[in-house]
């Protein structure tokens, strides 16, 4: 989606995938294109809207593309829901495990991750963050708010081994967040990993975190990297993956969007092994699907 005034251009994405989820699953707010200023922007005599149609990651896939079009409308059928839980049937655990793994929940996607790593050969090296609250800060609450937030932006640890399978979560060198490499050397407060090809090293990156009007509360220095065995949706929904293992048996709540977007992120239909996806599961936003309706 482009919306174009005279003030200039704005970029979004699609408003059917997955929204952000806060702790309790709270509300953080209408979405945009449901506020006022993006009215009064976009959808008047001082500006326009513009959709981008059509399937680009998946594009050499007929029926893919259709099955994931009905998903992201809320229209999946059952024909849908077998085909895909299909593409596990007779899949060996070890066969499982070696795809990239997406999982609705960090918590799950941790103990993934902690697990493969316990299991892989090789020395284990462990990096802590360092941080630094604004001197500036003078109120105790302040100050804790501005804790808590680096809680947010970066772990406060990893542990790394040559050979582990990381995500980029700041833009190094050119690799943009979201990548997923692999781990060449890792020691204290450096790395050197391969992304796509690329070697890439650095030492601890700054991470800061800021209040609504700019002010730098407070700064983490950290390993821009996670462990990559597993990622959230959330997180995915940056990437184009080639290999995935998705397993919705576990998922006890539903999310707007939340099944489109992780299984868009796979290019191709043989691409991924998914299990246990219901069609409870898939779940379409009725203001979204009024708004994505205007590209009709």
């Amino acid at each position: 989606m482009l919306a174009l005034s005279l003030f200039g251009i704005a970029v979004g994405g699609d408003a059917l995938q997955l929204g952000p989820i806060l702790k309790g699953m709270a509300l953080l707010g209408p979405p945009v294109y449901m506020c006022r200023t993006f009215r009064d922007t976009f959808l008047s005599r001082y500006g326009s809207l513009v959709f981008l149609l059509g399937s680009h990651r998946q594009a050499r896939s007929s029926w893919f593309v259709g099955c994931l079009d009905r998903i992201r409308k809320g229209e999946v059928t059952d024909t849908d829901i077998m085909f895909l839980n299909a593409t596990s049937d007779g899949v060996s655990d070890e066969l499982w495990d070696s795809r990239t793994q997406l999982r609705a929940l960090w918590a799950d996607v941790s103990k993934f991750n902690n697990d493969k790593l316990a299991r892989f050969a090789g020395p284990t090296t462990t990096n802590s963050c360092k941080d630094e609250v604004n001197q500036a800060l003078k109120h105790p609450k302040r100050v804790a708010y501005a804790v808590q937030l680096l809680q947010e932006c970066a772990p406060a640890s990893i542990a790394l081994k040559p050979g582990a399978v990381v995500l980029s979560t700041r833009e190094v060198e050119g690799v943009m967040p979201g990548t997923q490499g692999e781990v060449v050397k890792c020691g204290k407060g450096k790395f050197v990993c391969v992304f796509d090809g690329r070697t890439v090293s650095g030492p601890f990156v700054a991470f800061d975190v800021v209040d609504n009007c700019g002010q730098r509360l407070a700064t983490r220095f950290a390993i821009p990297l996670v462990l990559g065995w597993a990622m959230t949706i959330h997180r995915a929904q940056s990437t184009s993956l080639f290999k995935l293992a998705i397993d919705f048996s576990d998922l006890h709540w539903c999310k707007e969007g939340l099944v489109y977007a992780a299984l868009s992120r796979c290019r191709t239909l043989d691409g991924f092994f998914v299990r246990g996806l219901r069609r409870r599961h898939v779940v379409a936003c009725p203001d979204a699907l009024e708004f994505s309706s205007r590209s009709v």
